[in-house]
């Protein structure tokens, strides 16, 4: 069975969150029309104002605030807001009429829009990572087409340390080289990630020679089945 390219994997998981992005926003505004089939909108007066940190370290204000209901009885409860208050000011808000205490703020929205735009910005990146990966399978089934295969032999692994700069670790080269019939040495500088399981399959298992793939009309363009490794990993 062929296994599933990394970019198409990647825009699978770019989907699966799109679709779970879209479940939300359509349960976000099904709770939204539902409160507001029985909500009401009334005035609301700050009783106080206590200043307090949110978890991200923002400033809001915790506002006790008064509200008369439709049949006249008085509430007070807490109602958040980002932007500062002043004690007497008027504010607007929704009560839930069969739970007033049950209140949202004026500016009330469902999170759709939000999510909407979102789901968007992760569909066209799908879509980008799709056409991306489509483009590179095509390079490689045309580099196999020339059913043109070298035996490059292992030269050296050259394994880089820690860049505190980038806060990463270099990729592993493998460097390669093989000669054609009229002595031209030509090299390849195979790269793995850090840490990378073929690596350790090559350096285990003595491994000396590769197989590569190349465009005879272009040495620059090739392509390595790292299947010839992977079948050693278990």
């Amino acid at each position: 069975m062929k296994k599933m390219n990394v970019g198409y994997k990647i825009a699978l998981g770019f989907v699966t969150f799109i679709v779970i992005l879209m479940v939300i926003a359509y349960f976000d505004e099904d709770s939204y029309n539902k409160y507001m089939a029985k909500a009401e909108k009334v005035e609301a007066t700050v009783l106080d104002v206590v200043q307090k940190k949110d978890s991200d370290d923002d400033t809001y204000y915790e506002c006790e605030i008064e509200y008369e209901v439709k049949n006249g009885d008085v509430y007070t409860s807490k109602m958040n807001y980002y932007r500062k208050k002043e004690i007497g000011e008027t504010v607007y808000i929704y009560y839930n009429t069969e739970d007033p205490y049950d209140i949202k703020r004026e500016d009330y929205e469902p999170a759709k829009i939000v999510l909407y735009i979102m789901s968007s910005i992760l569909g066209i990146i799908t879509v980008i990572i799709v056409i991306v990966t489509r483009k590179c399978e095509k390079r490689i089934e045309r580099i196999i087409g020339y059913n043109t295969i070298v035996e490059a032999k292992i030269v050296s692994i050259i394994k880089r340390e820690y860049n505190p700069a980038s806060e990463s670790t270099p990729p592993t080269i493998v460097l390669c080289e093989y000669y054609e019939p009229d002595g031209f040495r030509v090299e390849y500088g195979l790269k793995y990630p850090h840490g990378s399981k073929i690596v350790k399959v090559i350096e285990e298992m003595g491994i000396k020679n590769v197989q590569i793939y190349i465009n005879p009309n272009k040495k620059s363009e090739y392509y390595v089945d790292d299947e010839q490794f992977t079948r050693y990993i278990n």
